[in-house]
Parts: C-alpha cells; sequence; structure tokens
C-alpha cells in the first residue's frame, strides 16, 4: 500500500481548516485520529466485512456482534471505518487499554441498586457488541462525543441497574466517565462539559498535518510552508542550526510514531 493511500480520502491535509474540529478533541479521540491513518489498519479494514461495516450504517438502532479478533493487536474490539473522523466514528477502545471505558455491573432491577437503566429508551446512537464471554460493549454517540461502557452481569435486554464494578477513586477516569453517564441518565445527552480539549491539542494538530503531509508525498519544505507559512519558511529554512528544519522532521516523526502504535498512550 503505498502511502498516499493511507490518507483518508475526505483529508486535504494542505487546508488548515480541514482540522479545526481537532481543537476541541479528547485524547481518545486524539488517538482514533492516529490509528485511522495506519496503513496496515486500513489495509485490515478494507478485507473486512459482516458486522464491522453494519455498526458503522447503523443511525439509532443497537447492533449486536461478537468480538472481532482482527482488530485486537489495534487495542480495538472491533473494527471501524477509517474513513471515518472521531465526530461520527464506532470506536470500540479495549477497556484493558483505555482508562476511560466506563466498567460496570448489571444488576437485576430488583435488587435496588446502582442506576437503573433500559437500554429501549436511549435516544441517541447507540451500539452493542457481546462477546463470547458474556460481556457487554455499549457504545453511546451523540454528535461528537461518545461514551462507552463494559457491563458485566446481567443482560442488558432488560432493565437492569448499572452499578461502578469497583469503588471509585474521585480524580480517575472512572469517576469522571461515571459522572457524565449519571448526567446522560438525567438529560439523555452526552454533556460538552464531559469531554473537555486536551491541553495537548495544538501541538497533536501540528504533528497530525506534518503525518498527512509526509503520507500524501509532500517535501518536508513543503510541509513547514503549510504549518507555519510562506514568509517564516523563507527565513529560516536555511538558517543556522536549521532549527525550522528540525522541527518539522520531529513533528514527522512523532506522528508515524502515534500511527503505528504510539497512540495507546493518547488513550491509556
Amino acid at each position: 500500500m503505498s502511502n498516499s493511500q493511507s490518507v483518508p480520502d475526505n483529508i486535504d491535509w494542505e487546508r488548515e481548516e480541514e482540522f479545526a474540529y481537532t481543537d476541541a478533541l479528547t485524547l481518545p479521540q486524539w488517538g482514533w485520529e492516529f490509528l485511522r491513518r495506519n496503513p496496515d489498519y486500513r489495509e485490515v479494514w478494507e478485507n473486512a466485512g459482516g458486522a464491522e461495516r453494519l455498526a458503522q450504517r447503523q443511525a439509532s438502532t443497537i447492533v449486536e456482534t461478537q468480538r472481532s479478533t482482527r482488530f485486537g493487536k489495534w487495542g480495538l474490539m472491533t473494527g471501524c471505518d477509517p474513513q471515518l473522523d472521531c465526530r461520527s466514528s464506532v470506536v470500540f477502545w479495549d477497556p484493558d487499554l483505555c482508562g476511560r471505558v466506563l466498567r460496570l455491573n448489571a444488576i437485576p432491577v430488583e435488587a435496588g441498586r446502582g442506576c437503573e437503566f433500559h437500554l429501549s429508551d436511549v435516544m441517541c446512537k447507540s451500539v452493542l457488541l457481546r462477546t463470547g464471554d458474556g460481556a457487554q460493549h455499549l457504545l453511546f454517540r451523540d454528535g461528537c462525543y461518545a461514551l462507552q461502557l463494559f457491563v458485566e452481569g446481567e443482560s442488558l435486554a432488560k432493565p437492569v441497574h448499572l452499578m461502578p464494578a469497583r469503588p471509585l477513586d474521585r480524580d480517575s477516569d472512572q469517576f469522571r466517565s461515571y459522572q457524565c453517564f449519571v448526567d446522560f441518565l438525567v438529560s439523555s445527552r452526552l454533556l460538552p462539559s464531559h469531554f473537555p480539549p486536551t491541553y495537548l491539542g495544538g501541538r497533536l494538530k501540528c504533528v497530525l498535518r506534518a503525518l498527512d503531509g509526509d503520507l500524501a508525498g509532500a517535501s518536508q519544505r513543503r510541509i513547514a510552508v503549510m504549518l507555519f507559512g510562506q514568509v517564516r519558511v523563507d527565513n529560516e529554512w536555511c538558517a543556522v542550526g536549521r532549527p525550522l528544519r528540525d522541527k518539522v522532521r520531529r513533528a514527522i516523526h512523532r506522528g508515524h510514531d502515534l500511527m503505528r502504535g504510539g497512540y495507546r498512550t493518547l488513550i491509556r
């Protein structure tokens, strides 16, 4: 697969406005943006079919499928279309990899504990993934926001009470995800306040554009012009020590590192 095929078809890396949406991304969303550019992942997706593709097409219904081992090496429970950016993708991260996946236990309603939950009452897009071990992975999508649950115990096909699988530390990602879920049950929305963008966003956007330029076959100078402007490149490209060239090279190298597996550090 050639480098140019690693850039999703709907991305024009030279247009800064194409990346404006990344200003609001969380770290797991950044993880998907880098993974979906991986040429090996994209090739595996092209050869996939069945439930993986079905999950992408559903608008507001529940899809049940089995865990796909072909995508396990990427830290995913099942595949996701690399043409879809984080605003519309259905990404099931492995709960053992992503600390923001909320772990819950489902118990009968008669037990009277935890948050009462009726899957049929959910108004936003929901995708349910059942695995052979009986675990249930549930993803809610509301606009550009997503919340993933890992649920053990009673089947979500009937009303249940959901409670944290373990005591929650108030400073943990699990606590923050649980608060998001509680507010979701009340408002039927994934509230933006639970999805603050990462402070690394500016740096990651620069790295992502540099990666896309390199995958598209652009020269390092061309990438520098797109990132820093023609005037700065004319003035600094041949400066003593060539710091601007080094900055572009580092951004490209970092982009490839994140694409090839480093994205895992973003979603932990």
